[in-house]
């Protein structure tokens, strides 16, 4: 959110968009009858006018998301944000776009745009965006030329008043207000979107409604508001003229505090607001727990808002995502996991430098912890389980874990097509080997089932043939593991059924367990630690730079991961798909974390 007061509106002249090609033109007819019409249905008139008043808010819409930015955006004016205070207090939801950002938000765009081919030079994207008005438009009588008056920003606002249908606003900020009216007039006069318009007044402001009340229209301002409801335009228009704003408000403040203020869009989620509606419709996952601990009810009570921003940088496309926290909600592994000192992974340095890819967590242990805890709550058995197979326990897996983590991926050795490994921070390493010792066979024994069918005449002259199926199972025992020094560190490792290739492997060194696909990958992990690992690559140290930290952390080359898999699978789709994506570089997500936020980075890198 930007405090600055917002430009004045310069008086330049916009160059003239160039000429879109001719296309035939299509004629206006109306819709065709629906099934229940051609069977003589008595829909009311003033149904049908309702649907048709409700379809000029639509189609307005749809025109201008047929391409808004236009006409501002290839101007490097920039202008800050001017609809954030007409947005009420209650809002749930907000999602705005910036027409004409700041000059560095195009500077960057553009620069980016460039090296994509395919997406053609800014003239030919204005063309573009005037051809999808033109082509958005015609139904009404309109073109390009008709949305000349298009400003700075747009924002879609939603609110859930006590129920499960939102009031939905759309606020535009408009350069030339009477240009504006004139199009709005077109529109309205259209006999295939209705008619019987009313104008009223509130609060000194003329707002248009449709003839059964079903969509509303007013100028606010420099601001157009487009609405499903009366209600919905009456609240800009309190905002503005003084009533609460959620620019103003503490949650909203406090999501959105640290999130780029030069940007191309935003959203604002109020979570806490929302929650209870979601709880009450009884929303998939937020009751149950269906979906992961960390989505469902006890996990979302604590998070107050959420906060999202685009914003294009200087080395690429950057998304960052805040939440913010209640403290007092938050449960003790969530705290631990949130307030846990933040340090640098000594796991990285195991990772080879040729890693086409990385996962990096802090806290692993908590976190997993947390899981079993959930787990053993909704199915007690479940604990003796975990202690029999080794991973819970004084002696269990997780009692030798640091709770650092790292799962690296790299090309494919030995014939496979990729190759990786799990590198695990441990605090007792014969503690950790001793649990894996316990574990590997439980979970590489299998069983092997076959099924066989028999028939028989009934006897006693019964007509007809009796057939029975039987099964019969066997246990197949955990295969042979087979061990291979490598620089004085026993690997452990066991082929698949057919001997052709190792499936798994794992070793133990001081302060690391590996758990990889075969022997060559605990290799390199030794070797890299001892000569060059990832840290070498500027692509990866690039990517770690620029984002908030690695508590925790992403990573791809997405080159080296395009290259990889053109050498396993040459194919013309795929050598199409290389060169489309050559000019992006990698991907990489980073998070820091306090006692009542959370902010994330999701970065695009395009140099």
């Amino acid at each position: 959110m930007s405090d600055e007061t917002p430009q004045e509106p310069t008086n330049e002249p916009v160059p003239a968009p160039p000429e879109v090609p001719t296309t035939p033109e299509v004629p206006a007819t109306p819709l065709p009858a629906s099934p229940a019409a051609d069977m003589g249905s008595a829909e009311p008139a003033s149904a049908k006018k309702g649907k048709r008043t409700l379809a000029l808010v639509v189609a307005v819409l749809v025109v201008i998301a047929a391409g808004g930015a236009a006409f501002a955006f290839v101007q490097l004016r920039g202008s800050s944000d001017t609809l954030m205070h007409q947005v009420p207090a209650s809002a749930d939801m907000v999602a705005t776009v910036y027409l004409d950002p700041a000059a560095s938000q195009k500077v960057n765009l553009f620069r980016m745009t460039d090296q994509f081919p395919v997406l053609g030079s800014e003239s030919d994207l204005t063309q573009r965006l005037n051809t999808l008005f033109d082509q958005a438009g015609v139904s009404m009588g309109l073109n390009h030329n008709d949305f000349q008056w298009l400003g700075s920003q747009a924002a879609v606002v939603v609110d859930f008043p006590g129920a499960a249908t939102p009031n939905i606003e759309v606020l535009i900020n408009v350069d030339d207000v009477d240009a504006a009216k004139a199009t709005l007039d077109k529109v309205r006069s259209n006999p295939l979107l209705g008619g019987g318009w009313q104008d009223t007044t509130y609060k000194g402001v003329t707002v248009s409604t449709g003839a059964t009340g079903v969509g509303a229209y007013a100028f606010v301002g420099d601001t157009l508001v487009l609405s499903s409801t009366t209600t919905g335009v009456d609240s800009i228009i309190d905002t503005d003229q003084g009533a609460a704003s959620l620019a103003d408000s503490a949650g909203f403040i406090a999501t959105s505090d640290g999130l780029p203020e030069a940007r191309l869009a935003f959203v604002y989620v109020n979570v806490k607001a929302l929650l209870p509606l979601a709880t009450s419709l009884g929303v998939p996952g937020v009751q149950t727990g269906v979906v992961p601990s960390s989505l469902n009810l006890a996990a979302l009570q604590a998070i107050q808002g959420l906060g999202m921003t685009i914003s294009a940088e200087s080395d690429g496309l950057a998304m960052d995502f805040n939440e913010s926290f209640d403290p007092a909600k938050l449960s003790q592994t969530q705290k631990a996991v949130l307030t846990g000192s933040s340090h640098d992974n000594a796991l990285t340095e195991y990772v080879p430098a040729d890693a086409i890819g990385l996962m990096q967590l802090e806290h692993m242990d908590a976190i997993a912890n947390a899981a079993i805890t959930q787990l053993e709550t909704t199915d007690p058995s479940m604990s003796d389980n975990l202690v029999g197979a080794g991973v819970t326990g004084p002696d269990g897996l997780l009692s030798a874990l640091t709770g650092d983590m790292t799962l690296e991926i790299a090309p494919g050795t030995s014939g496979l097509p990729v190759s990786g490994a799990l590198i695990l921070g441990i605090n007792d390493p014969a503690k950790f080997t001793a649990a894996i010792n316990k574990l590997k066979d439980q979970v590489l024994v299998s069983t092997e089932c076959s099924s066989s069918a028999s028939a028989s005449v009934n006897s006693g002259g019964a007509a007809g043939v009796t057939t029975s199926t039987s099964s019969k199972c066997k246990t197949i025992p955990a295969p042979e593991w087979q061990t291979q020094d490598y620089k004085g560190t026993t690997i452990y490792f066991v082929t698949d059924s057919s001997g052709a290739s190792a499936s798994i492997a794992y070793a133990t060194v001081d302060g690391a367990g590996f758990i990889g696909i075969g022997p060559d990958s605990i290799k390199a992990l030794i070797d890299a630690k001892a000569g060059q690992n990832i840290t070498s690559n500027t692509s990866f140290t690039t990517a770690q730079g620029a984002v908030p930290s690695q508590a925790q952390f992403f990573y791809v080359d997405v080159q080296g991961a395009l290259e990889a898999a053109a050498a396993n699978a040459p194919d013309a789709t795929l050598s199409q798909a290389i060169t489309n994506l050559k000019p992006i570089t990698a991907v990489a997500i980073g998070s820091e974390t306090g006692t009542d936020h959370a902010h994330s980075r999701f970065m695009i890198f395009i140099p």
